[in-house]
């Protein structure tokens, strides 16, 4: 009778983000991470066809975890500069562990994992986007400004100053109290 695991894919996720966040993505390997997670390699097949698929599951349940804690960010902060720091933290956080998964197309040299992370960067990099929106939902766009296109504006630059190692979303407050009337974001509190 076959040995049972209790929580295996538990087991074998954990030993994955620990590979990752020790050694980096590239380091992947299945006996790697059956030996991590205390299984036999083949068992890992029970669960999931390839690394890349574990990858894969990892960083997105990772990102939905990011989504869960910032999700209330634009009812429960009182402020807009609060609220888009905590945003920019989480991102900030996220983008450290998994940046090179992210940007250099992780798995994406892969046949199955380049129809993956296409559409999970579409989609997370939109869903972020969606969080940043409501949260500057309460501020009226400036006269004159067409309300998607400075939101689009200030989302894709807030997406792309929090991928990045370096930087914060400060050099954003100027910008947007040009752009978006009432709060003063810039101002030192």
């Amino acid at each position: 009778m076959p040995k049972l695991i209790e929580d295996a894919r538990g087991k074998i996720l954990a030993a994955v983000r620990a590979q990752i966040q020790t050694e980096g993505w590239e380091a992947l390997a299945l006996r790697t991470i059956a030996a991590r997670a205390g299984i036999a390699q083949g068992t890992i097949y029970n669960y999931f066809s390839s690394r890349e698929e574990i990858a894969f599951t990892v960083v997105g349940e990772d990102f939905e975890a990011l989504l869960s804690r910032v999700a209330s960010l634009p009812e429960c902060e009182e402020t807009t500069k609060v609220a888009m720091s905590r945003l920019f933290g989480e991102l900030q956080a996220f983008m450290a562990v998994y940046r090179r998964i992210w940007e250099e197309g992780g798995f994406a040299i892969f046949p199955q994992g380049r129809h993956l992370h296409q559409k999970s960067m579409g989609s997370s990099e939109g869903e972020i986007l969606a969080i940043l929106k409501r949260i500057l939902s309460r501020r009226k766009v400036a006269a004159g400004l067409d309300r998607e296109f400075v939101m689009d504006l200030i989302g894709h630059a807030f997406i792309r100053i929090g991928r990045s190692s370096q930087g914060s979303c400060d050099a954003l407050f100027p910008i947007i109290d040009r752009l978006l009337e009432a709060e003063t974001l810039g101002t030192k509190e």
